[in-house]
Parts: structure tokens; sequence; C-alpha cells
């Protein structure tokens, strides 16, 4: 903003005289920000030498030390567990400056500012754990029984089925307002209080304000997924504060290798993600009523490329992968990340911006599906259900009654008409309908295929 003062009133005039500035997402869709922060990405600004680097981290690195002092605190993390956070946040935080990255530099100030936030989330959070629930023992004794952890790519009816399990009194699924609070070191609210806590009502002004910066950056994302203050919604916004997967097409190249590379190596230990997350869950579940028989179910296509994490951590859960034809997964996820970063990439160009969108998207589909095959194959202790798309639209409530008796759960009475209801009230496309392809991201049925053809033949029915 600084910058772009310093040009001088007439084009600051200019900018704000043409309301709002167009970047194309397509031929049909357009993501329209508001004119000062195009003129602001317009400006020419070099990368950030190192002096300035130093001094731009230095908040970061004060932080830092913090979140490490109270995690090792509030979860007993061990040195393994802090080399795997500090290689993690280091690659992350220098991914967004280094040379290659694909931000503008309004998007570099938006995640960087995100970085701060939920380092700040994190040691807010362990503070409180440090208070309310002390013991291993405590952190993880609201996890209950019969959980339902859904996991799978991205793009295949998740977040559907999510929702559709929700509608069931008895489950407690995690809300946005909750996984985006500034402030997590207070109690949580109990279930009947969800939607009338003051402090949904903070989180849904903040994503208010986003029509500031953007007058239909939401309504395009919601397209994709429905984003709201008090919708029910996957961990990936808890698990964010660790792994960032939103911004993570646009990382300088060196990032996405080095990432890579943290993610297959045997000797990172990677489970202390999941340590704080069930002590998330055991804190909301505090404010459960005396004896209650709610049990979680928990969602997130990023739990994919943590299996081996994820079965260790809630070891008597049932897992549900849901499957979709790889055809709309690779598209589809495109649109999404596209969407999803449109305030933050640089699109100068946007034919080679798309082009990189695809390949980046399908090497991680790919790499996605791999894991899912390789984990399902080698593992025995698990409850696993294996879902196709198409036959999940078609009878939703039949497979519903399939994951509850997997999981061991009643299903018949109030939950079967809360569920009915809740389909009758969200019909597919009720937001409307996505616009993608495999052309617009330069991608071709032969190169997905190729790529993901293992994947396809035993998930899939044809």
């Amino acid at each position: 903003v600084n910058q772009a003062l310093l040009i001088g009133g007439g084009a600051l005039a200019a900018a704000f005289a043409s309301l709002f500035v167009s970047f194309k997402a397509s031929k049909k869709t357009k993501i329209r920000i508001r004119g000062f922060v195009c003129l602001i990405n317009r400006l020419k600004s070099k990368s950030p030498d190192d002096e300035a680097l130093s001094k731009l981290f230095k908040p970061v690195e004060e932080l830092w030390a913090q979140v490490l002092i109270e995690e090792r605190k509030a979860f007993g993390d061990d040195a393994a567990a802090d080399a795997a956070k500090t290689a993690l946040h280091e690659m992350q935080l220098k991914g967004i400056y280094e040379p290659g990255n694909k931000f503008s530099p309004f998007g570099q100030t938006l995640v960087y500012k995100d970085v701060i936030k939920n380092l700040k989330r994190r040691i807010a959070f362990a503070k409180r754990i440090q208070v309310t629930l002390p013991t291993k023992r405590s952190q993880e004794a609201g996890l209950g029984s019969n959980i339902i952890i859904i996991a799978g790519l991205p793009r295949t009816g998740s977040t559907m089925l999510h929702r559709l399990l929700s509608a069931d009194k008895t489950t407690r699924t995690p809300l946005w307002w909750e996984q985006m609070l500034e402030d997590d070191s207070q109690l949580p609210c109990s279930p009947s209080d969800l939607m009338t806590d003051p402090r949904a009502a903070q989180v849904a002004k903040g994503l208010k304000a986003l029509s500031i910066v953007s007058p239909n950056a939401l309504s395009e994302l919601n397209k994709f997924h429905k984003i709201g203050a008090y919708e029910v919604e996957e961990c990936a916004p808890f698990m964010r504060r660790y792994f960032n997967d939103m911004d993570s097409a646009y990382f300088s190249p060196s990032c996405i290798t080095e990432r890579m590379e943290w993610f297959n190596n045997p000797n990172v230990d990677k489970s202390f993600i999941f340590t704080h997350l069930k002590a998330w869950l055991s804190l909301q579940a505090t404010a459960f009523p005396p004896n209650s028989s709610m049990k979680w179910v928990l969602k997130a296509p990023l739990f994919t490329p943590f299996l081996s994490e994820i079965s260790s951590s809630f070891p008597n859960s049932t897992l549900v992968f849901t499957n979709r034809n790889p055809m709309n997964v690779v598209p589809s996820t495109c649109g999404l990340i596209e969407v999803a970063a449109s305030l933050k990439a640089d699109w100068s160009d946007e034919t080679s911006m798309w082009k990189w969108i695809g390949s980046y998207t399908l090497e991680r589909m790919k790499y996605f599906a791999e894991e899912q095959v390789k984990w399902c194959e080698t593992q025995g202790r698990h409850e696993v259900i294996q879902l196709d798309y198409e036959e999940t639209l078609k009878d939703p409530m039949g497979t519903v009654k399939r994951i509850y008796g997997a999981a061991g759960r009643v299903f018949e009475g109030e939950a079967e008409d809360s569920m009915r209801e809740h389909l009758e009230r969200n019909k597919q496309h009720k937001h409307g309908k996505a616009d993608y392809s495999l052309e617009k991201f330069g991608l071709s049925k032969e190169r997905v295929e190729d790529g993901m053809r293992e994947y396809e033949t035993k998930y899939l029915k044809k």
C-alpha cells in the first residue's frame, strides 16, 4: 500500500475510478479485484535481498521460537518433532519469496500475514492445552469411539458426504469458524451454542471483509466448495496452521521439491500434526454434555498423504475413501486451486499460469493416488470403505447405511430423517456450476490416464 501511495495521486485516482479490474479465470468466469490491489500488483518490484528478508523474517523467527517452547510444554514434542516442524516451517516461509515463486506482491503480503496468524494460533492453542488438558491421556479422552474419517482425492464427493453425515444430531463435525479463530486460547462452546457463539460472528465478519478486495472471489469459490463461518468444514483449516496446501502451487520450485522430499523421507516424524489435532478435538469435546453420545466425523483430502500417521493416531477409526474418475478430479481440482489463490497469484501471463496449475495438479493427484493405493494394500487393522462417486450420488442413503454398519453406528429414525431433509435442502450445484476443463489447463486425456491408471483400475467401476 505504501508503494502505491508513492506513485502519485493521479494514478491512484485512475485506479479507484475503475472500481473493478478483472483477472480472467476463464472465458466464462472472472475473478474481479479492486483497483488499488491490481495497481499494487502491477508495480514492478524486485525480489527482496538477504538484508530485507532478514528484517522481514525477524518477527516470524521470534514467534517460531515461542511456538517450539509452548508446543513442547503442551504436547511433549521431542527433538524429532521439532526438527520436522522446523524444516517444514522454514521451507514454506522461503517458498513465498525465493526466485521462481508465482505470487504477486500483494499475494506475498497475504501469505506472509497468514504465516503470522497461524503461528499465533499455535501459541495460543498450546497455552490453552497446558491449562485444560495437561496430560497425554486427557488430550485423547475426547476422541470417543466409532470415529469416521473421510479421505481420498479432492473433488470426489467427500464434502457432500461429510456434510450429509453431519446432519445426524449425534455426530460432531468441526465448523469453519472454530478452526479460523484469531485467538485460539479460549474455551470451546457447547454443541448447542455453535451457531450463536459471538466468536462465530467475528469470523463471519472477516469473510465478509473479503468483498472489500474482491466482490466475487467467494462466490466463485463456493461453486467448488461452500465456505462460510457456520459451515461444517474439513480439518484442512486446522492442518494449514502447519502445512500450507492452499497456496502450495505458487511456492518456489525449490520449496515444492523440498516438501516432497520431506513427505517421502521415512525418517521425518510427521505425527505431530495429528497429535495436535487429537488434542484440539478433545478440547472441543470438553464442552459436550455429560454422558454425551456424540461421535466425531472428520474429513480432509489432505489426510491422504498422511495415511500412516492418521492410522496410528486414530487406530480404531473407520476410514472412508471417496473415489471419482480422474478425468473429472484433475480439472476440477485445477479450477479449485485457480480460484482459491486468485487474489494471491501473479496472473500477468494467464496461459502460462493455467498450464503450470495443470502440471502441478496432475503431479499432486498422482502422488495422492499412489499414497492411497499403497496404504490400502498394506494395512490390515482398519475398517476401510471404498466409495464410487457416481454410486454415492445415486444412492446417498445406501452409502450412509454402509458406512454406519462398518463403524458400528445405528442408522435409523431421526438420523435418517435429518439426512433426507439435508439432501432436499442442498442439491448439487446449489451455488452455481464451476467452469473447468482439461484443455484450459494444458492437459490431455492421455496424460491423465497415464498418471492415474492404477487408481482408476482399482477403485472405479467400468
